[in-house]
């Protein structure tokens, strides 16, 4: 993962406050740093170094320098070291990982000394950049991305489908400035307002005209009434046993954590003793992968224990799973809270309730020297984990789940994704996602609904897959708790509502997002481990 920025027809006000706007999210790569500053074509610097120092006052000579476009990237690098931008025809700056990038590199024989190699011969060889011809790339590649790739007048910037990797960006048509940034809080630095873009648009710039035109990627889909979607195995979900159906998503979680981790060792996962968490660790147990398993809660005076802390604890004993735990005391909320708001750029209950024991747990595995941590994030959407799934089966019954699982899958990027990312990476930390693994998901929407959800049990056919990798029923069978409920962060944001004498508990949190708290930053958490 890793840190992009670019500005095209900006003014040098605007370009005076990128050191300011780097700074913001430094902490999505140190490894090595790119500058591109151009006047016009014919005046073209590029700056690559592995010296942050170097990197740093470059920087603070942009607003001098006559440059109205610029490209800058920061490298977190978890195997091997490409500095970037990538230069030929055009310009790269690329944050991702795409997992077929070897096979993509043997079909279109490349040699490739990683990824981002791949991804920047794939774009070099497109004749006409073209929203067929850019859609036919994109849908080659299975992974995660966003990539800005310029050449000639235009600049292209494209995000993955699902949207695991984040891009804010900025147009202003008065005065032709575009510009996009890994995080929102990087434009807002620049004085600029901003939104997240939404993963299936793609947007070209044209530097010359100073006009901006969106094109648009496909998504995932349901199959078709009465078609069989043929998958690598020549099998269909719709058309298989129980028994067939647990060995093919076995197969494919297996597969999805095996390319996620290759070549890594050393890992950390999001840990609350659910179902989810506890598939992901069996399964890096099973693949012979070094990890920890990474807990959190609020627990204060005669408070019982979250439940989460409580079944980590139980499940890690009885799997085997090494396991780390902070708890929480009231003390510290205010900083934990705050620290929050500002790396997530909201103050959301929920989002901050869901986030305050991420962050704990990004710390810890921090401190551990960890780079790359594991979610069950999308478990819930692709096997109808959700109240909302509920809902639909009581008006729709079975039919109509599969269309609900989409259309959370579809949101997923503005829900969950952007957070998520956010917080990991204030830490420098990679998240990777194996419920979201494009093949797992065309598998599992074509799954029947009976064989996800019924009026007793959610995420019926997750459950037999965990029973089937050894986790014990009781186990497999918990019922799920959202995580600001698990962990008690909910009951924390209430109590210093009350505490501070606040209405509600949304009023308290926008106490703590004013200017002179966003300020506050402390370097360890007050807990006890």
């Amino acid at each position: 993962m890793c840190g992009i920025i670019g500005l095209f027809n900006a003014s040098q006000d605007v370009l005076a406050r990128v050191p300011r706007a780097y700074h913001l999210q430094e902490n999505r790569g140190r490894d090595a740093f790119g500058l591109v500053q151009e006047k016009n074509k014919s005046e073209r610097n590029i700056f690559v170094t592995k010296n942050s120092s170097e990197f740093s006052q470059q920087l603070t000579l942009l607003s001098s320098s006559g440059a109205s476009h610029v490209l800058l990237h920061h490298l977190h690098a978890i195997i091997g070291s490409v500095p970037q931008p990538l230069s030929g025809k055009g310009l790269l700056v690329y944050n991702g990982e795409i997992y077929n990038w070897k096979q993509l590199a043997q079909k279109n024989k490349i040699k490739a000394r990683n990824d981002a190699d791949v991804l920047f011969f794939l774009l070099e060889k497109i004749h006409t950049i073209n929203a067929a011809a850019l859609n036919t790339l994109v849908t080659s590649l299975d992974g995660v991305f966003v990539f800005a790739y310029q050449r000639e007048n235009y600049v292209v910037v494209c995000r993955d489908r699902i949207g695991e990797r984040p891009l804010a960006w900025h147009f202003n048509p008065s005065t032709g400035l575009f510009a996009f940034a890994s995080e929102g809080k990087t434009l807002a630095s620049l004085g600029l307002q901003h939104q997240i873009l939404e993963p299936r648009t793609i947007l070209v710039y044209d530097t010359v005209q100073k006009q901006l035109k969106e094109w648009h990627q496909q998504f995932f889909h349901l199959p078709a009434p009465g078609i069989v979607r043929k998958t690598r195995d020549a099998t269909t979900a719709a058309s298989l046993t129980e028994q067939q159906l647990i060995k093919d998503i076995l197969a494919r979680l297996t597969e999805a954590c095996r390319k996620r981790l290759a070549d890594i060792d050393n890992i950390g996962i999001l840990f609350s003793g659910g179902l989810d968490s506890t598939i992901l660790a069996c399964l890096c147990k099973k693949l012979n992968k070094k990890f920890t398993c990474y807990t959190a809660g609020y627990c204060d005076g005669d408070m019982n224990l979250p439940k989460d802390v409580v079944w980590a604890k139980r499940v890690c004993e009885g799997l085997g799973f090494p396991l780390k735990i902070t708890i929480i005391k009231t003390g510290a909320l205010d900083s934990i809270f705050t620290q929050v708001i500002s790396i997530i750029e909201s103050t959301d209950v929920v989002k901050i309730g869901v986030a305050a024991p991420f962050f704990v747990c990004a710390q810890m595995a921090r401190k551990d020297g960890k780079r790359v941590m594991l979610s069950g994030l999308g478990a819930e959407e692709l096997f109808a984990g959700y109240e909302r799934h509920a809902r639909v089966l009581s008006v729709q019954g079975p039919a109509g789940i599969n269309s609900e699982c989409l259309a959370g899958l579809y949101d997923l990027w503005q829900r969950d994704l952007y957070r998520d990312d956010l917080l990991m990476m204030h830490y420098s930390l990679e998240l990777r996602l194996p419920f979201l693994d494009h093949e797992l998901i065309d598998y599992a929407l074509g799954i029947p609904g009976e064989f996800k959800i019924d009026t007793v049990q959610k995420k019926i056919i997750l459950r037999k897959v965990a029973i089937a990798l050894g986790i014990p029923y009781d186990i497999a069978s918990r019922k799920k708790q959202a995580a600001q409920y698990g962990s008690n962060f909910d009951k924390g944001i209430a109590k210093m509502a009350k505490r501070k004498e606040f209405s509600t508990k949304a009023a308290y949190l926008a106490s703590l997002s004013d200017t002179q708290m966003q300020h506050m930053r402390s370097t360890e958490i007050p807990g006890q481990t």
